[in-house]
């Protein structure tokens, strides 16, 4: 099984080619130190056997994201040290995203343009001496990252975060050199890649892309695979990560009630594919059951599956994939409980547990970090 067989990519060679995609969780300590119960969390998703875990966006600098997220600094270093080598004890590879949220960060909403966030909240326009300054910060977190112990650090570029809002034509109105055209929407971007690229010399960076935004006038599938290219030729990234849609219209689909159909994410996956065929590309989105995701990587359109939810809910996905564990896969019903959590600023749960496993998930386990 393809899946399930061993991949040789950038980061070395992989025990098999499902990823633990970055998942938001609300376990980090108020001070965005990794706390002992994200510290559990993560050795049990590694043992679930993944054959890479990306952990989930920690903050460039203290004003870069909210909702209880890690911060990377020289004061959380030790506990990011802790934690890489906790899940690489168990024979995974681990990067670590890095994030600002930008216009999603609620304490401060800021983006390319000053265009209101779900067309009511206001958004501060960075002015270029910001966007440096940014630059500068993703690469210095990626250091301290390196330092850390992690295998490298994936680029959060989607969900119309800060990276991704750039990109846009929705959010991204600016006349300077970073708004207007296709090529200036990517230079902020762009720039961010090669700051890092520049700080941690030839260790791995992947890069998380939000390959098409699925709202009015936002960013297109064939402006995503042009992103890609360039991106291929600045960072030269040992992977780009797929994702679809932006947090603006997935909010929507929460509130309606509606479900992501089986194998959402594929068409963007392999059009990401075609664009850089000589890079790895991991697909995610709503893939379906083990032998659609065999299907996929069969045919060429991903190298890699990428699992977050999906895990969350089962972390016997992959054993029962492999035929070890003889019962049915416990699916991620899409109710958003875990979302609505993290967004109160409270521990993820998931509605599939049992109230026996979510008391003891969720219990503070009394461990030193």
């Amino acid at each position: 099984m393809k899946l399930l067989s061993p991949f040789a990519m950038g980061l070395g060679t992989l025990r098999n080619r499902v990823a633990y995609l970055p998942f938001p969780t609300a376990y980090a300590e108020k001070d965005g130190s990794v706390s002992p119960l994200m510290l559990v969390h993560y050795l049990r998703m590694a043992a679930a056997g993944p054959g890479l875990v990306v952990v989930e966006g920690s903050g460039i600098n203290p004003r870069a994201c909210a909702h209880r997220c890690l911060h990377v600094n020289r004061r959380t270093l030790p506990g990011f040290a802790r934690l890489a080598s906790a899940i690489k004890s168990t024979g995974c590879r681990v990067m670590l995203q890095l994030v600002h949220a930008g216009r999603f960060n609620y304490m401060n909403r800021v983006g390319p343009s000053p265009v209101p966030l779900f067309g009511r909240l206001p958004v501060r326009e960075m002015a270029v001496n910001e966007l440096k300054g940014i630059a500068n910060d993703f690469a210095q977190a990626a250091l301290i990252a390196k330092e850390a112990g992690f295998d490298g650090v994936e680029l959060h570029g989607e969900l119309g975060c800060l990276l991704a809002s750039f990109l846009s034509p929705r959010t991204n109105v600016r006349e300077d050199e970073y708004g207007g055209t296709p090529e200036r929407r990517m230079a902020f971007p762009l720039e961010v890649a090669a700051a890092v690229r520049g700080a941690v010399g030839d260790w791995p960076v992947g890069y998380r892309l939000m390959a098409r935004e699925f709202l009015e006038g936002g960013f297109a599938i064939e402006e995503s695979q042009a992103f890609a290219v360039r991106l291929a030729e600045v960072l030269s990234p040992c992977y780009i990560s797929v994702a679809a849609g932006s947090h603006e219209c997935w909010t929507s689909c929460f509130h309606e009630g509606t479900r992501l159909p089986d194998m959402f994410g594929v068409h963007e996956a392999e059009a990401i594919k075609k664009a850089v065929p000589h890079l790895p590309v991991i697909a995610s989105g709503r893939l379906g059951t083990p032998a659609d995701c065999e299907a996929l990587l069969e045919r060429g359109g991903a190298d890699m599956i990428g699992l977050s939810r999906a895990l969350f809910a089962d972390a016997e996905w992959i054993r029962k994939a492999a035929g070890e564990v003889k019962e049915p896969i416990r699916p991620c019903t899409q109710c958003a409980t875990c979302v609505r959590q993290v967004c109160s600023s409270m521990p993820a749960f998931c509605s599939q547990w049992s109230a026996e496993e979510r008391l003891q998930r969720l219990k503070a386990p009394m461990i030193r970090i």
